[in-house]
């Protein structure tokens, strides 16, 4: 995701940059060129900005959906800890780290 919003970043700054020196030059010269080069220096920025709102709007909801989902994980684990008569509930933390790094190893 790192590099998407860098990507937007570059979009937007160089949409900015391109507006501004083609409005400056289109002002001063008043040649249609620079004013159509202005206006779509303006929609680039325009669209760099939407997709970085919306990559930030995503990785909102990722975080949202997976800290529900590490909840619900260790709730099912210490419900089958208390419900279990072989193990102890005192185990909870040790099994939630071990269920943690088998997900982080079939990520990879």
């Amino acid at each position: 995701m790192q590099l998407m919003d860098q990507k937007s970043d570059i979009a937007t700054h160089g949409g900015a940059l391109v507006t501004l020196l083609s409005s400056l030059m289109g002002l001063s010269t008043l040649e249609l060129v620079y004013l159509v080069i202005a206006v779509v220096g303006a929609v680039i920025s325009l669209l760099g900005y939407l997709d970085k709102r919306k990559t930030e709007r995503l990785n909102r909801q990722l975080a949202r959906e997976r800290l529900t989902f590490d909840w619900e994980r260790t709730k099912a684990i210490v419900e089958f800890l208390q419900g279990s008569p072989s193990h102890d509930i005192s185990q909870a933390g040790e099994v939630v780290q071990k269920v943690n790094n088998v997900l982080k190893e079939t990520e990879h």
